[in-house]
Order: structure tokens, then sequence, then C-alpha cells
């Protein structure tokens, strides 16, 4: 670059930005977490409990990362992420997966570049932007 980072419009408009968020979920973890945490300073949400609905709303709606939570079921999960993963709505919008635990029966490519990682339920307003910012990979993946 030719400029600092702080005299750059792109870099301004980036981190001044708030994150969009698109939550796909039917879990009371992720309904509570939405009602105990003030999201609006930092990220718009929608929320939603299907793929079908998921669908529709990247017609419109163009977020920074989809959260998969896999308590809407394994089976309904791995058919949204192989659409979300083929979907060219949607080129640079990352997926988070969440789920209570590891422990997940089927298999993520955790290197396709559309995919962003995994955390664990439930987590805080600041754990979820802790994750998104850092540059420590090691923990975006199953171990």
């Amino acid at each position: 670059c030719s400029t600092s980072c702080s005299e750059c419009t792109y870099y301004k408009y980036r981190t001044e930005k708030k994150l969009d968020l698109l939550i796909v979920s039917s879990s009371s973890d992720i309904l509570k977490f939405l009602s105990e945490n003030d999201m609006s300073p930092t990220f718009h949400v929608r929320l939603t409990d299907s793929g079908y609905n998921c669908s529709a709303i990247l017609e419109h709606f163009k977020p920074d990362f989809l959260i998969l939570d896999l308590g809407i079921g394994f089976k309904r999960a791995q058919i949204i992420i192989e659409y979300f993963l083929s979907d060219p709505r949607v080129p640079y919008t990352k997926l988070i997966i969440t789920h209570k635990t590891e422990k997940i029966p089927f298999e993520i490519d955790f290197k396709h570049t559309n995919i962003f990682g995994l955390i664990p339920l439930p987590f805080t307003t600041g754990q979820l932007l802790e994750f998104i910012n850092s540059e420590d990979t090691s923990y975006r993946q199953i171990k």
C-alpha cells in the first residue's frame, strides 16, 4: 500500500462497518445469546431456523458471516453447508459453525476458503468478535 491504514478509505470503511450476520438455528442457546447480548454496536443480525428461509434471506441480504448451529440437526446442517458452499450469491460470506460439542458426525473441509471455523456454544458477543478478528487460526478447526 502507498498509504498507512489510518489514511486508507477502504480500511476505514471495513473497520467502522458493522458486521452482517445470518444465524441459522432453532436452539434456545442462540436465542438466549441474542437476548442477553446487545449486538447492535457490532453486528447486524438476521435469524432463521431453516435452510429454505436462509436461502430466501440470502437473496437480499449478503452477510459477512453465516453462523450455522448444528443443533438444527446434523443432516439438515450438512445440506445447508453443501448448498452454501456452492451458492454464487455469497462468494465472500464466511461460514462459522457452532455446536455444544466439537464432535461432529460428518466431515467438514476446514481448508475450504469459505469455512471460517468452529466456535462452541455458548459464546458471548465479545468471544464471537475475538474469534472473528483473531489471527490465530488454530482453534478455527475441530481438534
